[in-house]
């Protein structure tokens, strides 16, 4: 059975960019930037205690709480992975990391949780959007780190579509760490 505790990490990604809700809620109304991951990356599919490999879990959305099975063997499934119909445009996936080390703590949610940060390996990002609304500013931070930290993924600059309620991209490197 899986471990289900204080130990445990979810990390919440999403399949998708396009999102205007998502750059409204998770960029400060695309002020902020998104990073790309390699889905295939090992870093996604590590192993759980059991020994099994893991995936990131698609998130169900229904207008009805779904019921949890005597099966706990699903249990972080059957759980973290449920939420309202409300919440569909976010495509989420997550992917959950067992074994976080309380000592590793930076600070106290506003739940008294700690809050543990876990790295993931540079080599799993694959783009960087930065937001329609970034300003110069935070544009250089994001290609000064990507600069810094040699890391290898294209780089793209959101802007909003003057004829439809979608996002467009222009790329403004290819794979290589900016300058």
């Amino acid at each position: 059975m899986e471990y289900f505790g204080d130990n445990y990490g979810v990390l919440s990604l999403s399949r998708t960019y396009r999102s205007l809700l998502m750059w409204s809620h998770y960029t400060d109304s695309g002020k902020g930037y998104v990073i790309g991951f390699n889905k295939s990356h090992h870093f996604f599919h590590a192993l759980t205690l059991e020994g099994k490999i893991t995936q990131p879990e698609a998130v169900l959305y229904s207008d009805t709480r779904q019921i949890i099975s005597s099966d706990k063997s699903n249990l972080l499934k059957q759980v973290l992975c449920q939420k309202s119909l409300d919440w569909a445009y976010e495509q989420e996936e997550r992917v959950f990391r067992a074994s976080m080390d309380s000592k590793s703590s930076i600070g106290k949610d506003e739940f008294n949780l700690d809050i543990i940060l876990h790295d993931i390996p540079k080599g799993s990002i694959s783009e960087i959007i930065i937001g329609y609304q970034a300003n110069e500013r935070t544009q250089k931070k994001i290609l000064d780190a990507i600069h810094k930290h040699k890391i290898k993924c294209d780089i793209y600059k959101a802007s909003l579509s003057i004829h439809e309620y979608r996002i467009e991209l222009t790329k403004i490197s290819n794979k290589k760490p900016a300058r």
